[in-house]
């Protein structure tokens, strides 16, 4: 993803940044808005529905309850008691009064259905006669009226001493119309039923009103108020009092239905639930009249409660579906301006063509990979400056060591680099160089000698100036410049350094090494002589050993007489012609003792006497035409090897093993006694076919080459490739006599390379031609 953003362009990457900070905040703004717009209208539904609910049940209770009260005012008024004692029909209609006192009831009566329009029809039937005061069929016979077996049911189901509500369907006829048989429908009714009682009146009876349950259920639902609301009224039964729904009037509520089952189980006064059915979300609002046993229920459909929710809503996510498209437009004029001086400063970065950067990368990219690679390069461009100067510090110091400062430059890091007068050189050099060599790979030398200049440079007094650089070899030498102009100061302070810097060395390389250190010279030309100094004052471990300090000293150095061991050196090749080595080592011991009690013997006069020495032994080698290669190997740079040791024992040791070898192999050859003549004449009579060379022969047998030609000379009397051509001579005539092979087959078969060859050696030896010869012959 993040190779994948390089390759876009600055302006697009700016649109999309710009657009995702607008577009992710106004989403989350938008979809925040709606939840809380969603919760905070269902919350204000459900608190505005149930207090609709209540405010419909409050007002259905007021209006029946006002209609009852009427009712109750009657039994107060204690209208009932002018009739109470008459049973019959017929009686009532027997007198005037009886009559009067009926339609007084019959009036009191009408006027409560009068005074309330929601009231169908009220009656009032005595006990036990057989005749009903009714308000819509006036005071009939029991016979003329609808069947009051209902009451009994009714009653029963009373608990109270208020009545008891009773849902049914009322037959709508009048009188005349039901003796004609005339079907005028029914109409539904709620029917109070109350019992008069003892302690209201001495009148037996029961009052019943009846009440539209349609004007009922529009007090719950009025119409046109709402769409698809169920609003209904059932008992504590679970039967249905008032509903909407005309097809479950009458009815019990299903088992099935889980809403209204929680309904009737909760003993809450009133509550509400949302529940979902066939796929719609509805909102189930409840109140519980206790002292009436009804529940007044509301359901309502969710999509339509909150349409205008949903109105809202989407009106939001369209402001701000516009905001993002506003807002994206911007993006782009805003990117396309900010990126421009880095789409130009790109573009014209790319006209240089100096950066090799990849082109699909997009502006952003392609100026912080140039910017890398240009810190790169500076930082590049540091180094090789600090490098230089380092380098050229560096040539400047080793041209100075071998006096060969020319260039300005130098000089300039010179003097900036010592600006005191006085110089010192101090040499270090390993013991035993060459072991040091075996034993250490040049990469680990060239780790160690940087871990020794740093520690050379600090290891002095802070108010000298140090530097150290290689010399030749692994010998490192280092430049002390200083103020102090006294020898024995320096040396007090030298002395204390260098046997601290002499363990730290042994432990840094693994190997003792030896210091040399010159006088103290001014001014920085005199280095070069310094140098020599501290070499010489090296050279005093041929005698004194390795590990340790010496100082340079010029007094008793002129006038040196040269010394030589020659009674010794004749001793050691008597030794030799004799194989004595036990002789041999004692002499060479006692020439060890020799040198080290002579006074002033100088390294190079030391050299020259064991130089010597060899020299005597390889010429006695020669002397016995010996060849130093069969005794010795490879291993012939006998003067290097001893140059290059470092103490007198070291000489004498390998000048010993020198002479021990030379004693080891005259003994074996004189053991042998090998015949050279028969083996050179075997080898010519065996291989004188073949194309070869008498050098090649003698490094077979173990002889040089001019010993060979010698013995053969004597032997014989004529040389070696006399000999060779003598025999292939005679090897030729015999060809030619008993073969018929031409003269060219015939040279190649005696070892020539051509018949050119045979030809002259015939002519030199024979004094004919090969043909002249076979002709004579035949």
């Amino acid at each position: 993803m993040r190779k994948y953003m390089k390759k876009i362009p600055v302006l697009i990457q700016l649109i999309a940044i710009l657009s995702i900070i607008l577009i992710i905040p106004m989403t989350v703004l938008s979809r925040y808005f709606s939840k809380t717009l969603i919760r905070y209208s269902e919350e204000e539904i459900v608190e505005t529905e149930m207090t609709n609910l209540k405010s419909d049940s409050t007002l259905t209770e007021t209006v029946l309850f006002n209609v009852i009260d009427d009712a109750f005012q009657l039994v107060q008024e204690n209208r009932f008691k002018d009739i109470k004692d008459i049973n019959t029909y017929e009686e009532l209609n027997s007198s005037y009064e009886n009559i009067m006192n009926g339609l007084d009831l019959y009036n009191a009566i009408k006027e409560i259905q009068a005074n309330n329009k929601d009231v169908y029809s009220a009656y009032f039937y005595l006990d036990d006669s057989d005749y009903v005061i009714s308000t819509n069929k006036g005071i009939v016979p029991l016979r003329n009226f609808e069947s009051l077996e209902w009451l009994d049911a009714s009653i029963n189901e009373s608990y109270g001493a208020t009545g008891v509500w009773f849902p049914r369907k009322l037959n709508k006829a009048s009188l005349i119309e039901m003796e004609a048989g005339i079907d005028t429908g029914e109409v539904d009714v709620v029917s109070y039923v109350y019992r008069l009682n003892s302690l209201t009146t001495t009148t037996r009876g029961t009052i019943v009103i009846n009440f539209y349950e349609s004007a009922i259920s529009n007090y719950l639902n009025p119409k046109g108020f709402r769409k698809n609301k169920e609003a209904f009224i059932m008992n504590h039964l679970g039967q249905f009092i008032s509903h909407s729904n005309k097809d479950c009037l009458y009815g019990q509520v299903d088992e099935n239905d889980p809403v209204l089952q929680n309904i009737l189980k909760t003993n809450k006064i009133s509550g509400y639930c949302f529940y979902k059915k066939d796929g719609d979300n509805y909102l189930y609002t409840y109140y519980r009249l206790p002292y009436l046993g009804w529940i007044f229920v509301n359901s309502h459909p969710m999509d339509q409660l909150m349409e205008k929710s949903n109105n809202l809503r989407c009106q939001f996510i369209m402001t701000t579906i516009i905001i993002i498209l506003i807002g994206t437009v911007l993006s782009v004029v805003i990117s396309f301006g900010f990126s421009k001086p880095i789409r130009q400063l790109a573009k014209n970065m790319k006209k240089t063509g100096h950066v090799p950067i990849e082109e699909h990368r997009n502006e952003l990219m392609y100026i912080t990979e140039a910017v890398d690679k240009f810190q790169k390069h500076e930082t590049e461009l540091r180094n090789v400056l600090k490098n230089q100067e380092k380098e050229t510090k560096k040539l400047a110091i080793h041209n100075l060591l071998h006096g060969e400062i020319k260039e300005e430059i130098e000089l300039n890091v010179i003097e900036r680099a010592f600006p005191c007068e006085y110089f010192l050189v101090a040499l270090m050099e390993p013991d035993h160089q060459k072991q040091y060599l075996q034993k250490t790979g040049t990469e680990i030398r060239r780790y160690k000698r940087n871990l020794l200049y740093s520690m050379f440079d600090e290891a002095f007094p802070e108010e000298w100036y140090v530097s150290s650089a290689r010399y030749e070899g692994e010998e490192i030498a280092i430049i002390i410049n200083t103020d102090c102009d006294s020898r024995s100061k320096m040396k007090y302070l030298l002395e204390q350094c260098l046997l601290r810097m002499k363990e730290k060395t042994k432990e840094v390389l693994g190997h003792t090494v030896t210091f040399g250190i010159s006088e103290l010279h001014k001014h920085s030309d005199s280095v070069k002589e310094s140098v020599f100094e501290a070499l010489e004052a090296v050279q005093k471990r041929m005698l004194q050993g390795g590990d340790n300090i010496f100082y340079y000293e010029a007094a008793g150095n002129e006038n040196l007489k040269f010394h030589y061991f020659y009674n010794s050196e004749n001793k050691i090749i008597n030794y030799l012609d004799s194989g004595d080595p036990v002789s041999l080592e004692n002499e060479l011991a006692a020439m060890l003792t020799g040198i080290k009690n002579t006074e002033n013997i100088s390294n190079e006069n030391i050299l020259l006497i064991f130089n010597q020495l060899i020299g005597s032994g390889i010429k006695y080698l020669a002397d016995r035409n010996i060849n130093a290669s069969k005794v010795f190997g490879h291993n012939t740079n006998m003067y290097t090897n001893i140059e290059n040791m470092d103490t007198i024992e070291d000489i004498v040791d390998y000048v010993n093993d020198f002479f021990q070898t030379i004693i080891r192999y005259t003994v074996t050859q004189r053991d042998a006694q090998v015949n050279y003549f028969d083996m050179v004449n075997t080898y010519i009579q065996e291989h004188y076919q073949e194309d070869f060379l008498f050098e090649d022969l003698a490094d077979k047998i173990g002889i040089s080459y001019s010993y060979m030609r010698k013995i053969v000379k004597d032997e014989t009397g004529k040389s070696l490739i006399d000999n060779l051509n003598m025999l292939r001579m005679e090897q030729a005539k015999k060809l030619l006599l008993d073969t018929q092979m031409n003269v060219t087959e015939i040279a190649l078969q005696v070892g020539y390379r051509n018949v050119q060859s045979l030809n002259r050696y015939f002519k030199k030896y024979e004094g004919i031609s090969p043909n002249q010869f076979r002709r004579q012959g035949v």
